[in-house]
């Protein structure tokens, strides 16, 4: 199963340790797409995706009775997720 917001793999932006010295800016690009999309995981829980994190191709999602955000990797994601419509 393909996810279309899951499908872009980018590898790192930077090689070497001295892009400061390169004229590049110390702060990361830390990118992530907000979304909005519901989800189950393997055992049949649902969870609610609220993320994915371009920059460690890592998706992020909140589950029930849970107050701090998960991450699972793309390739895992996509594996064992199951999207739900609303």
């Amino acid at each position: 199963m393909q996810i279309s917001f899951l499908t872009s793999r980018r590898g790192p932006s930077r090689t070497g340790t001295n892009a400061v010295s390169q004229g590049e800016s110390a702060v990361s690009e830390h990118t992530i797409k907000t979304l909005d999309r519901n989800y189950r995981d393997p055992r049949g829980i649902p969870v609610h995706v609220t993320g994915w994190d371009r920059e460690r191709d890592q998706v992020i999602f909140m589950r029930p009775n849970y107050p701090h955000e998960c991450m699972q990797p793309v390739w895992k994601f996509q594996q064992f997720f199951k999207r739900v419509e609303v």
